[in-house]
């Protein structure tokens, strides 16, 4: 499959208005928000000066973990909205993460757990049994979605390069893919390629699927 290169998207004025509001909550200095921006390049290749600088997909990964932080905080944000069709909508969101948690149950590594009574589960009995409260839509140990998270947020930003959609991917290694930050057309070639991986799995005819060295080797050496 040839990769499709996007074109560098604009930051919207929504965008914009929100990240001074996230900068505000989170008492931010001018400094450290200019040490932010510069950490993403601009169409020139040199680092964002000014937020009018950032790409479309740039701000919105930062607003979403400016927003992640700024919760986990304790404080109540409520961001501005550009146009609903420039985000995945929910319907997008919950077809890629079905697919890629029920992709993840199979392949991500994961350490042993240690259930109630001390039962201690490990390798194809630990997946067996995480597949079963999944499928029954029961909360899985938080011990055990740290690995599976990390799993998938790798494996979605790989994705992402051979789309086309991230054309330098050393820019997005240390980067947090948030669905809900995601445009439409991204969020329908998520739901492509995870199903795809997810119809491997029930054929069990899947390789394992590479390590992520191999995907970015020349940048995680």
């Amino acid at each position: 499959m040839s990769a499709r290169r996007a074109t560098r998207k604009p930051i919207a004025d929504h965008q914009v208005k929100n990240l001074h509001v996230l900068k505000a909550k989170l008492g931010m200095d001018e400094e450290t928000y200019h040490m932010v921006l510069a950490q993403y390049p601009s169409g020139s290749g040199e680092g964002c000066t000014t937020s009018k600088e950032l790409s479309f997909d740039q701000a919105g990964q930062i607003i979403g973990m400016w927003y992640k932080q700024a919760v986990a905080m304790g404080y109540t944000v409520n961001l501005f909205r550009g146009e609903p069709a420039k985000y995945a909508s929910a319907q997008q969101i919950k077809k890629i993460h079905f697919h890629s948690m029920s992709s993840a149950l199979h392949y991500a590594e994961m350490p042993a757990y240690t259930a109630g009574r001390g039962i201690v589960m490990q390798g194809d009995a630990l997946r067996t049994w995480l597949r079963a409260r999944f499928d029954r839509r029961d909360r899985l140990p938080t011990e055990c979605m740290g690995p599976i998270w990390k799993w998938i947020d790798n494996r979605t930003k790989r994705m992402l390069v051979e789309g086309g959609f991230y054309t330098q991917p050393e820019a997005i290694r240390k980067q947090t893919v948030y669905w809900q930050q995601l445009s439409p057309e991204q969020a329908d070639y998520l739901i492509i390629r995870w199903r795809a991986v997810h119809e491997q799995v029930g054929r069990r005819q899947a390789a394992e699927p590479p390590a992520l060295a191999d995907m970015f080797p020349q940048h995680l050496n």
